[in-house]
């Protein structure tokens, strides 16, 4: 195996730009979906208790 390959089972490899790649990508999208979540969250909080959302925004 080469110094920028990782050895996989059955004699494969993968590259380790790959594996940052998918790193970087999977980060990014738990970013988006914790952000979205928190949003949901928020918007049934102002939904159920319509001064809540302002505690939510100052508390970030």
């Amino acid at each position: 195996f080469t110094k920028d390959n990782l050895p996989m089972a059955f004699g494969g490899s993968i590259s380790t730009v790959h594996v940052y790649e998918g790193i970087v990508y999977w980060r990014n999208a738990k970013n988006i979906i914790d952000t979205l979540i928190q949003m949901q969250v928020a918007e049934v909080s102002s939904i159920t208790h319509p001064f809540s959302i302002i505690k939510v925004i100052k508390e970030h």
